[in-house]
């Protein structure tokens, strides 16, 4: 497996800067290695993501350096695979959160459980994008979105049922 390591350095009085950064290397699914030492499977995408990362901390006034590894050694491979399976689990710990409030908003009285739901797909979205070894939670949560999806369009189409005009374009 080959891989992609950004090394960059902001000035200490960027702090603003340096949050906006881990937000976006959050985002892409890097896992950090160290502080300033971030680590993805090379491919295209990520590839090109990370070009855009080491440019815009030049822009902030910092330093940078991406390197692709052709490899790295058998247990620091099996770590960082551990890394980014940890990554994608907390992930979908979250879709689940937003799929309980989802399924606990179809109670009579609760209002809005499909924005909660669509928030919920938007979530899975992203972990599915950022999912770069396959992890078990996956399929699991990809089911249950479906499974709810269709109860809500059933109970939308009800006169009465808790979903009722709420779904929109979920």
């Amino acid at each position: 497996m080959d891989w992609l390591i950004l090394v960059y350095r902001l000035g200490a009085r960027r702090s603003t800067q340096r949050v906006h950064l881990w937000r976006r290397i959050k985002r892409i699914g890097a896992v950090y290695l160290q502080d300033g030492v971030c680590l993805l499977p090379l491919n295209e995408r990520t590839r090109e993501q990370l070009q855009w990362l080491a440019a815009e901390v030049s822009e902030l006034g910092g330093v940078s350096y991406l390197a692709e590894a052709g490899f790295l050694a058998g247990a620091q491979q099996a770590r960082a695979v551990g890394l980014f399976r940890r990554q994608s689990r907390e992930t979908y710990a979250k879709v689940r959160e937003r799929l309980d409030r989802a399924c606990a908003a179809l109670a009579p009285g609760e209002f809005s459980p499909g924005e909660l739901l669509r928030e919920a797909w938007r979530l899975y979205a992203a972990a599915r994008q950022t999912e770069f070894f396959p992890v078990e939670e996956s399929p699991q949560i990809h089911r249950e979105l479906v499974a709810l999806t269709e109860r809500m369009h059933r109970l939308s189409r009800e006169e009465d049922g808790p979903c009722a005009g709420q779904l929109g374009s979920a």
